[in-house]
């Protein structure tokens, strides 16, 4: 198979945390909506009289009539076969999302068109140290901490090395990636794929390979989506790396590849 490689949208600075309107939980807000991109953690999802609706970063987003894709393994896919998920009930508390749609003008409340979730990490746990609230999943340095949402496990120290995780995670101002959801999986090895995301380092157009973390990526064969060429590439420049098929995080779904 084929290593697939998509841009992570440069929006990532744009999540909404900033936004006023306290828990998010109006009944829809009013005035004129604006044109969002939210990229951020669902804090906790709900039903309501007017629809199925989310949190994200405080904002409380009406999910009704969303497309809702979710990529990964759930919890039911032992035999490691990812697949691309529609519908409100795949999403779970702790994934990162990306939201398409309208904000109302108090910023507490708006509607979603597209709601995209995908694992920013999907491996072998490479290291656990449950003190220090750490683990490692390919060479990615991932911090858990008591708001991170824990699925198949008791605890941190329950997770052993060997053991399959997909882990959702955000980064943090000093660049380091924070759990919002570690899951474990029954899947092993070689079945599952691996999703690794990071930052474009060592690049090197000749040999056409980088360095994302601790993995070195060879991307001569590697296909490529919704605008992402291998031109494009440059150091810093944060990418998902998905061995197997590769979509964008910057429109909706509708190509796998495998």
């Amino acid at each position: 198979m084929r290593t697939g490689i998509y841009a992570l949208m440069t929006t990532l600075g744009l999540v909404l945390g900033a936004c006023g309107g306290g828990d998010g939980v109006g009944s829809g807000g009013t005035g004129i909506a604006m044109s969002s991109v939210a990229i951020g953690s669902v804090d906790s999802l709900g039903e309501s009289p007017s629809g199925s609706y989310m949190v994200v970063n405080g904002v409380r987003f009406d999910i009704s009539h969303a497309q809702v894709e979710v990529e990964g393994v759930s919890q039911e896919d032992a035999d490691g076969q990812q697949s691309l998920k529609s519908g409100q009930s795949t999403l779970k508390p702790g994934m990162t999302v990306q939201v398409n749609g309208t904000l109302d003008t108090g910023f507490s409340t708006g509607t979603a068109a597209h709601v995209l979730s995908i694992p920013e990490l999907r491996g072998a746990v490479d290291a656990v140290d449950a003190a220090l609230g750490r683990i490692e999943v390919m060479g990615a340095r991932v911090y858990v901490d008591d708001e991170t949402v824990l699925d198949g496990l008791s605890g941190l120290a329950a997770l052993q090395v060997g053991q399959i995780v997909q882990v959702h995670a955000l980064p943090t101002s000093s660049g380091l990636m924070r759990a919002t959801r570690l899951q474990l999986t029954t899947a092993t090895l070689p079945s599952v794929q691996p999703v690794l995301w990071g930052s474009v380092q060592a690049l090197d157009t000749v040999a056409r390979r980088f360095q994302l973390g601790t993995m070195q990526i060879q991307y001569a064969e590697a296909a490529f989506l919704n605008g992402l060429e291998a031109g494009m590439l440059d150091n810093g420049m944060p990418l998902y790396v998905h061995k197997g098929y590769l979509f964008s995080s910057s429109s909706p779904i509708d190509t796998v590849i495998s």
